[in-house]
C-alpha cells in the first residue's frame, strides 16, 4: 500500500488533467490527501520512493506534449526533472526541521512552498516558459473554485487544491472513521454549490460575434494562402447568412500568418460582407518577422492592432509588446494572439474591456496542449474579468464569459461556426 497510494493518487490528477469534464476534475480537491496521511508516519526509508511515485504517475503523463517541440532528450529532461524537482517539497514529512512539527502545521507549509514555487515559476522571468503543469490544470472546470483565481491565478488554485486535501487528511488523521467521512463528502458539496451558483450567473452583454474553426495552409509559421482567405470569407458569408444578425458583427478568424502582400484580400473582405474581422498577420520589419492581430471594422478601416509578445520555443519570431483596446459597435474590444494567452501578464493586457478576441493554432501540438490553452484562458479571463472568444485551425474554440465559465465550445479537429451569445 505505501506505493500504491502514492501512484493512484497520482493516476487520478493525471486523469483529472486530461479530463474536460467538471464532476471527473473534482477528485483532486480530495484524492491528495491520501498521500498526506501516508507519509505522516512513512518510514524515511520508504518516503523517498513514494514522494517520486506519486509526481511521477502525475506529470509524466501530462507532460508527454514536451515530445512535439522539444528534442527526446530535453522532453525527458524537462519531464523527470519535473518530477524530480516537485518530489522535494514533500520532504516537509522527513527532514529534521520539521519533526517537531504538528500534522497541520507541516501540511500548512506544504500549500505555502508548493504554491509559492507555482507563483515564482510562472512569474520570473526565467522560468515562466517552463511548461510545468500546475493543479489548476486539474480542476478548472468547477467554476465555483476558479473563482479564487482572483487572489492570485495559477497560484491560488494550487492553493485551495492543498487546503481542501489538507482539511481531508486531518479530519481521518483526527477523528474517527465515520465521521471523517463527511470532511471529502462536505467538500465535494460546497465545490458543487459554488459551481451552480457560478453558472446561474446572468450571461454577459457583448457584441454580436462568431468565430470560425477551420484548417488552412497557413499556420504558426507557414504563410497564408490567397485559398486560406477565400475559404474563410466563404465560410464567414455562410455564417452570416445562417445567422441573420442585426447591426454589426465580428467575425473571429483562427492564426494563420497572413502575409503583408494579401493583406488587402482580407479588407475586401470585411468590405464586401460589412463585418468587422479579426485576424492573424506576419510584418517584416528589418529583416524580423512580427506577429499580429488586427481588428478591421465593417468598412475595413483597421482600428486596433496587438503584437504577440511571446513566441512560442519552437516558433519564429520577434516578440514585441503592446495592450490597445479599441471601441466597435458601443463596446471597448481587444484582441491577443495564441501564446500569449497563457502567460499571466496577458491579465493586465485584458483589463478594461468588454470582450477579447484570439485567433489560435493548436494543430502541432495534440490534444492536452488544447486542454490547457482552455484552461489558461479561463483563469485569466476570471483573473481580468473580460469575456474571451477564440478561433482556432482545430481547437480550442470557444466562448469564455468573464467569471472563467465555458459557455460555448466546438469540438476538437471538426471544422465549425462558434456562435457566441451576442448572436441570438
Amino acid at each position: 500500500m505505501k506505493y500504491i497510494i502514492p501512484f493512484v493518487s497520482g493516476a487520478l490528477l493525471a486523469l483529472a488533467t486530461f479530463s474536460n469534464v467538471w464532476w471527473v476534475q473534482m477528485i483532486p480537491f480530495v484524492c491528495i490527501a491520501p498521500v498526506f496521511i501516508l507519509l505522516k508516519d512513512l518510514e524515511y526509508k520508504y518516503q523517498n520512493l513514494a514522494r517520486h511515485i506519486f509526481f511521477g504517475a502525475w506529470l509524466l503523463p501530462v507532460t508527454y506534449w514536451y515530445y512535439s517541440f522539444m528534442p527526446w532528450w530535453l522532453a525527458v529532461l524537462a519531464s523527470f526533472g519535473s518530477v524530480l524537482l516537485l518530489a522535494n517539497v514533500f520532504h516537509v514529512f522527513s527532514h529534521k526541521a520539521f519533526q517537531k512539527m504538528s500534522f497541520g502545521l507541516k501540511l500548512l507549509i506544504i500549500i505555502i512552498i508548493w504554491s509559492g514555487f507555482t507563483f515564482l515559476r510562472i512569474h520570473l522571468p526565467l522560468l515562466e516558459n517552463w511548461w510545468l503543469p500546475h493543479l489548476g490544470y486539474s480542476v478548472w472546470r468547477n467554476s465555483g473554485a476558479l473563482q479564487i483565481a482572483i487572489f492570485g491565478g495559477e497560484a491560488a488554485l494550487d492553493a485551495l487544491v492543498l487546503f481542501f486535501n489538507a482539511l481531508v487528511a486531518i479530519a481521518f488523521v483526527r477523528l474517527k472513521r465515520k465521521t471523517a467521512i463527511l470532511a471529502p463528502v462536505a467538500i465535494i458539496a460546497v465545490i458543487a454549490i459554488a459551481n451552480a451558483v457560478v453558472w446561474a450567473q446572468p450571461l454577459p452583454k457583448i457584441p454580436q460575434v462568431f468565430s470560425l474553426q477551420q484548417m488552412t495552409v497557413g499556420g504558426v509559421d507557414i504563410p497564408a494562402i490567397s485559398a486560406d482567405i477565400e475559404v474563410l470569407k466563404e465560410k464567414t458569408a455562410a455564417a452570416l447568412k445562417n445567422a441573420a444578425p442585426v447591426g454589426g458583427v465580428i467575425v473571429v478568424w483562427p492564426e494563420n500568418s497572413i502575409p503583408e502582400e494579401l493583406e488587402g484580400f482580407v479588407v475586401q473582405a470585411a468590405a464586401e460582407l460589412q463585418t468587422a474581422i479579426v485576424y492573424h498577420k506576419v510584418e517584416v520589419r528589418e529583416g524580423a518577422k512580427y506577429k499580429k492581430v488586427v481588428l478591421l471594422n465593417e468598412r475595413g478601416d483597421e482600428i486596433l492592432f496587438n503584437n504577440k509578445q511571446h513566441i512560442a520555443p519552437d516558433e519564429n519570431g520577434a516578440p514585441a509588446s503592446s495592450s490597445n483596446q479599441a471601441s466597435l459597435y458601443g463596446y471597448t474590444v481587444t484582441a491577443y494572439v495564441c501564446y500569449d494567452m497563457h502567460y499571466p501578464d496577458s491579465v493586465s493586457r485584458l483589463r478594461g474591456a468588454d470582450i477579447a478576441f484570439v485567433p489560435i493554432n493548436d494543430a502541432a501540438y495534440g490534444y492536452l496542449q488544447k486542454v490547457f490553452h482552455m484552461a489558461d484562458v479561463a483563469i485569466h479571463a476570471r483573473q481580468a474579468g473580460v469575456s474571451i472568444v477564440s478561433a482556432s485551425t482545430n481547437g480550442p474554440t470557444m466562448f469564455i464569459s468573464y467569471n472563467g465559465v465555458v459557455r460555448r465550445q466546438l469540438p476538437f479537429g471538426e471544422e465549425g461556426v462558434l456562435y457566441a451569445v451576442g448572436i441570438v
